[in-house]
């Protein structure tokens, strides 16, 4: 895990909130379901990205953050 970059899930308004530290930038996304499918995938270019996730099913989802192909940070996000 890359303590600078911060990612809440924020189910009300149904989307994703991503910090990234501006050297880190750009970075690439990519959200993945419990199987391993991926859902999403987007190129993170500002430091305060939000992430629509209203078409997401409820569920477990596995995100990757990259910076030229080495990973930055991974981890869950809950969807109820």
């Amino acid at each position: 895990q890359n303590p600078s970059i911060l990612v809440q899930a924020n189910p009300q308004q149904k989307e994703i909130h991503i910090k990234t530290p501006a050297e880190l930038l750009p970075a690439s996304l990519d959200i993945y379901n419990i199987s391993g499918t991926l859902i999403s995938s987007l190129i993170l270019t500002d430091t305060h990205t939000r992430v629509s996730i209203a078409s997401f099913q409820q569920g477990t989802y596995i995100y990757r953050i990259n910076k030229l192909g080495k990973p930055l940070q991974s981890g869950k996000i809950c969807i109820q």
